[in-house]
């Protein structure tokens, strides 16, 4: 007779290998057994009630349904529920109802199949998918402006050419919400904020912790509701996340920092974790822009950033607004980070991403100033000496957010542009 976990394990398999409809999940469950058990369908019925018929479930859900549910447990016991030597059918793809039928994805079945369309050899896959070693990623830790440490995760060249293969192959056809403007084709700061300029009240909250909190179980539940199978669904998620070793966690780390670290999870410097990151808060994005319309007001994202404004019956209300944006973000597995949140009049200067919004876009004159004596200094002792986040192409750095301000004030930007144009080196 064959063990409760493996033939747990096969059912689990053999229903999540196909459409969840009623018949299919029968009929792939039926070919294990080499017949239809009397207990099978009102089973079937019972996990439809439970996970419903619109997306793939992960397996390690399924197993945990079949291992509490009574009517399996019963069947069990009878001697009726054991698995020998059955039948799988090949997995299929299966993208969750509505517009994952229409994304234009890569047709990915198995493993093999996953590593030829990446370019990989099955060895240099199963490699790159071990967690908890040190083997693909760059470690650096860069000191936040108000305090604090952030570590950017860097994947080394085999593991970025994968990553960058997916992003540009499969997470560019996955659409994201259209308040969201950071790291999508087309997107753009400008886009983020134009629609809150001129505006009576601006609300601005920040998420703590962004990509660390987003583990891989969401990026496999992404992959899932594509509609590829979970061996293909494990690999992709393996390949995008990561589980920090604890040799790079320095000893000053609060428990709770170390431990999201420890947890696989997307890496800050990954190509592809910013697309991923967007598709994680789908559902925040569309829970807060339904709120917004309801509340008369505009809502957009720019990764971590979100921003809300309106006129004054918006103000009004403003303090109750942020405690239900507070609860969703929460629910959605953020956290709101309650030291950058701010809530801004038209009479205060009204900022966000370095630029001042009430009278239309216009730079900051403090981030104006500061990138000046960053620019004098360079001029004045060299580019190393201004470096301090030990950037490893500080000038190309210099110039992209001098083309920042000069898209945001083109008076201002000359002067800035003069300026690096006489830099040596």
């Amino acid at each position: 007779m064959a063990s409760w976990n493996r033939s747990l394990r096969l059912l689990a398999t053999s229903l999540c290998s196909g459409p969840p409809s009623e018949d299919g999940l029968v009929d792939r469950a039926a070919q294990l057994y080499g017949r239809r058990p009397r207990w099978l369908r009102p089973l079937v019925r019972e996990y439809l009630a439970c996970f419903g018929d619109a997306s793939r479930q992960p397996e390690a859900d399924v197993r945990a349904f079949l291992r509490e549910n009574s009517r399996y447990r019963r069947a069990w016991k009878r001697g009726v529920a054991s698995i020998s030597a059955g039948l799988l059918r090949e997995p299929v793809m299966w993208p969750a109802r509505g517009a994952p039928e229409r994304w234009p994805l890569p047709q990915l079945i198995g493993v093999k199949e996953t590593a030829d369309w990446l370019g990989l050899d099955l060895s240099q896959l199963v490699w790159l998918c071990r967690y908890g070693g040190k083997d693909h990623y760059h470690y650096r830790w860069i000191p936040k402006r108000r305090g604090g440490w952030r570590l950017l995760e860097t994947p080394k060249p085999l593991l970025k050419r994968t990553q960058r293969r997916l992003l540009d192959a499969l997470l560019h056809h996955i659409p994201v919400h259209e308040a969201c403007h950071g790291f999508r084709p087309a997107g753009s700061v400008h886009a983020f904020l134009r629609p809150h300029t001129h505006q009576k009240i601006l609300l601005k909250i920040d998420l703590a912790n962004f990509f660390p909190s987003v583990t891989a179980s969401r990026i496999h539940r992404i992959f899932l509701s594509s509609g590829y199978p979970e061996s293909t669904a494990s690999v992709l998620t393996r390949l995008t996340t990561h589980a920090t070793p604890a040799s790079e966690l320095p000893t000053h780390l609060r428990r709770e920092e170390r431990q999201r670290l420890r947890i696989p999870h997307l890496p800050q410097g990954g190509p592809a974790s910013p697309a991923l990151a967007n598709l994680s808060a789908f559902r925040l994005d569309c829970r807060l822009a339904g709120l917004a319309q309801h509340a008369g007001c505009t809502y957009t994202r720019y990764a971590d950033d979100l921003l809300f404004s309106g006129e004054s019956s918006f103000g009004s209300a403003i303090h109750r607004f942020h405690d239900t944006v507070s609860r969703i973000i929460l629910e959605e597995g953020f956290t709101p980070n309650a030291r950058k949140t701010r809530i801004m009049r038209q009479s205060q200067r009204q900022r966000a991403a370095g630029a001042v919004l009430n009278q239309g876009l216009n730079i900051d004159r403090r981030e104006w100033d500061r990138l000046k004596a960053i620019l004098t200094n360079c001029l004045r002792h060299g580019l190393d000496s201004q470096n301090r986040e030990q950037l490893p192409d500080f000038r190309a750095h210099l110039d992209g957010r001098i083309s920042w301000v000069e898209s945001l004030s083109p008076s201002r930007g000359a002067k800035l542009r003069d300026l690096f144009r006489r830099i040596p080196g």
